[in-house]
């Protein structure tokens, strides 16, 4: 992945380059089996090549500056032209089809092998301008899929890739050039240069929008120009204008100040760019702008309006509601419909929370064994007889499981109402609940309890894990209704009541301000509820429980499941907080400071994972109790800690170039990016509540800054969520949107992203043995090869969309428009600027 320069002269007598260098990328290992299918033979060559006169690429040219192209091209509708299989292949059955569907899919990629040598290798040529040099590159945006034996896509242990190559002119253009660029591989790209017209990559912005109130906003100018060319080099003196969009008037102009040398951990780059920042913080003005840099280019059109919080506030919650289990999806509030789904529910015997099935099961001999939930399932769900009917809760990306975390969620949306309740209004989300007397918000942070109190045992005992024998498979070709899984509900432990006592108190408190006969009937409701699951907690531990474990009849054994005799002390604070606020009764004090000291001891540990963010009742809660306010004092100084902490990384001396609350290079912590860890609006809660704690702006300018940085402030120049801004993701891990028959993909998703490092599926199916791998910059490790590369291309409800709604829906001021998020999808994904957006 060298760079060259000019060494050989093209046909027509333009400078080119040439590079001759066999790729081993075609190498193939299939996991599961242990097969190597090597793809490099001449008969698939010939394959290949006959493939590739047969269905072109699809290229695009993109400028950065007047010297800097970027030739962007893939061939994956040559790949699905290529994929066949015989009748016979198709009747094959079990791993037999299998097998066959893989060789298939392999003869269809045979073709990249030649394809990526020539692409490797040039010339590359262009009629209007002459190419000085270039390098060559290609990242994966999606995993591979054909169709299957029942026509629904199927996937192919392989990913499409996006192919690179970065050109640099001897020249600058001028704006009106036309240029065609020809490929070594035949193809040839059209390109008209209109710097007025089509924004720079290379400039980055909020795509959303930015907050007049906002205390900080910058801009910022960099990019990675692949492994070969590196950091993308500004000239010196650049000034940048900010432009009234509507009048053409240049508002404001400024230096384009170079901002922190890019961190280094280990001796690898965390973005690879030498990063430029533009600071308009003084403009306050409502309007349309963009950022013009002379010599270089222009920036995506964007807001300076409160209403730019109100449309990512409102596509954030957007994204929950197209992840609600158990209710339909109707063409007045959505394009991406579904029936209702798993409304019928079996009464389980499994425990609600997953860390037991390491610690609180033991064989038939007594001895404590390991069991896995899906095994208990699937041994005991035969035994089920009670039906119950349950729509209610939320589903993750690859799952249609309810789990328990989700409760995070309803405390999310309800600490967020009482924290700010002027800002949420009834009618103001296109939810079907709008218009009901009760805000919205709260509508949604009930959705997320309703299954749960409808489930609830006479006894008072609360449930809060509905799952399944097995993960669901993109390969199932069904959307969420046509799920043909059997769930169950949970046993009620004291653990899991407790939990949910702890939430529907907090909602009974927020239904009750409201104040509405609705929200006061609803909010009786929860209390009455939240007051036996508590009880039901606060009973002995009940006698061990005889089960079964296996997978099959043939291997089930015994097996006997101890409660444990322990409660949170975390949860215990919390129901005892919102339960002494709404019976006064002083007992549930007594009970709160008697865990008062593991409190404590629970909170530190939690730390950087998870933050006492969970406990926000102090902020709105006073009790006249010194036990209850030494409590309160130690959760204060612990945010207060953590917000300080997070300023620091913002914008200390060891911040990142793109300003984000994120731990610095040298912190021991850095590396747990996956899994949605650093997510920017995830960790902004905790500044949220920092700032509800004391009103200083210090904390509320960080937190729109973790804001910028998820609308396109970034490395990779695009927002983090679906359906957001001008450049979003296109592609991630969603069962629902692989078999929806709508190729783009559902709006108000936010996948995980960074992991710190290259997924071993994706070093497989697109890299190869290229060792240069190791170097390249951490935020350019980002594969998405869906159900191959789950750490950075799932998401939950929990982890990744509802923080981004609390931190907008705080950031939210009072009468803000919230648009009504309703939208056509793009016939292609190929059509979404996201698509083709730069690694």
């Amino acid at each position: 992945m060298e760079a060259f320069s000019p060494g050989t002269q093209a046909l027509d007598g333009s400078k080119s380059v040439f590079l001759a260098t066999c790729t081993n990328d075609c190498k193939m290992k299939d996991c599961k089996n242990g097969k190597i299918f090597l793809l490099v033979s001449w008969v698939l060559a010939a394959l290949g090549a006959r493939a590739e006169t047969e269905v072109p690429g699809v290229w695009r040219a993109t400028a950065l500056d007047p010297s800097t192209i970027v030739l962007q091209g893939n061939y994956a509708e040559r790949e699905q032209a290529a994929f066949s299989m015989t009748d016979e292949e198709r009747s094959l059955t079990g791993w037999k089809y299998d097998a066959a569907f893989r060789s298939a899919g392999e003869r269809s990629l045979a073709h990249r092998v030649g394809t990526e040598a020539k692409l490797k290798a040039g010339p590359y040529t262009a009629e209007g301008a002459l190419i000085e040099a270039f390098a060559w590159w290609k990242y994966p945006i999606g995993a591979k899929r054909y169709p299957g034996k029942d026509g629904h896509p199927k996937s192919f242990r392989g990913a499409d890739v996006m192919e690179m190559v970065y050109l640099k002119l001897a020249a600058p253009m001028v704006s009106g050039a036309r240029v065609t660029f020809a490929l070594p591989t035949g193809e040839k790209v059209a390109f008209a240069y209109e710097p007025e017209k089509t924004p720079t990559p290379l400039i980055k912005v909020n795509q959303v929008g930015y907050a007049p109130s906002q205390g900080k906003k910058y801009a910022y100018l960099g990019m990675w120009l692949g492994p070969a060319f590196g950091a993308y080099e500004p000239k010196e003196g650049l000034v940048f204008e900010l432009v009234d969009a509507a009048l053409g008037r240049v508002v404001k102009r400024g230096p384009v100040v170079f901002r922190v040398p890019d961190r280094t951990r280990g001796g690898t780059a965390f973005s690879g760019e030498k990063t430029y920042e533009m600071d308009f913080s003084d403009v306050t003005k409502s309007g349309r702008y963009f950022v013009r840099i002379p010599g270089v280019g222009r920036s995506w059109e964007f807001p300076i309006d409160e209403s730019a919080i109100g449309e990512a506030f409102a596509v954030h919650m957007k994204g929950l509601y197209h992840q609600r289990c158990g209710c339909e999806k109707t063409k007045d509030l959505t394009y991406w419909t579904d029936k209702a789904c798993h409304t019928d529910v079996l009464r389980g015997v499994h425990p609600s929370n997953e860390w037991e099935y390491n610690e609180c099961f033991t064989d038939a001999d007594g001895r404590k064994i390991q069991t896995k939930h899906f095994a208990v399932l699937t041994a005991s769900m035969r035994d089920f007889t009670e039906r119950l009917s349950l729509p209610g809760g939320w589903h993750d990306a690859a799952d249609y499981d309810r789990r328990p975390m989700h409760l995070d969620i309803v405390n999310s949306l309800v600490v967020l109402y009482l924290l700010r309740p002027d800002s949420f209004t009834d009618g103001q989300l296109a939810i079907p609940e709008r218009d009901n007397g009760i805000p919205d918000i709260l509508d949604e942070a009930e959705w997320g309890l309703r299954h749960l109190r409808a489930g609830q045992q006479k006894d008072g005992g609360v449930g809060t894990w509905i799952e399944t024998s097995s993960h669901p498979s993109p390969n199932d070709g069904c959307t969420a209704s046509g799920d043909k899984l059997v769930y169950s509900l949970a046993r009620a432990t004291r653990a899991s009541s407790l939990a949910y006592a702890s939430h529907a108190a907090l909602l009974s408190r927020a239904l009750l301000k409201v104040g509405t006969p609705k929200a006061q009937e609803l909010a009786r409701a929860y209390e009455t509820s939240a007051i036996a699951a508590f009880a039901f907690s606060q009973e002995p531990v009940g006698a061990p429980v005889k089960m079964r474990s296996g997978w099959s009849r043939e291997k089930e054994i015994e097996v006997t499941y101890h409660e444990p005799e322990a409660l949170d002390a975390n949860e215990v604070v919390k129901a005892c907080i919102n339960l002494y606020v709404l019976t006064q009764k002083r007992e549930y004090l007594d009970v709160m400071a008697g865990v008062s000291e593991a409190y404590e001891k629970n909170t530190m540990q939690s730390g950087w994972r998870m933050s006492a963010e969970r406990h926000a009742e102090f902020l709105f809660t006073d009790i006249d109790d010194p036990r209850y306010k030494a409590v309160r004092a130690f959760w204060n100084k612990r945010i207060l800690g953590e917000a300080d902490e997070m300023l620091a990384q913002a914008e200390g001396a060891t911040s990142y170039a793109y300003r984000v609350p994120w731990y610095g290079h040298d912190d021991w912590r850095v590396s747990h990016m996956s899994w949605g860890n650093f997510h920017p609006l995830r960790r902004a809660k905790t500044l949220c509540y920092a700032h509800a704690l004391t009103g200083e702006r210090k904390y509320i300018d960080v937190a729109y800054l973790a804001n910028d940085f998820h609308n396109g402030c970034n490395p990779n120049g695009s927002t983090w969520t679906s359906g957001l801004g001008k450049v979003y993701p296109v592609s991630y891990l969603s069962i629902v949107s692989v078999n929806d028959g709508i190729d783009e993909y559902v709006p108000g998703i936010t996948p995980y992203r960074c992991t710190f490092g290259i997924p071993p599926m994706a070093r497989q199916y697109v890299w190869g043995d290229d060792k240069a791998m190791i170097s390249w910059p951490f935020f350019r490790q980002y594969p998405n090869l869906e159900e191959f590369t789950v750490a950075n291309s799932e998401f939950t409800v929990w982890e990744t969309i509802g923080p981004a709604a609390f931190t907008t829906g705080y950031l939210l001021q009072p009468g803000a428009k919230v648009p009504f998020v309703r939208r056509e999808p793009a016939r292609s994904r190929r059509d979404l600027p996201g698509y083709w957006a730069m690694p």
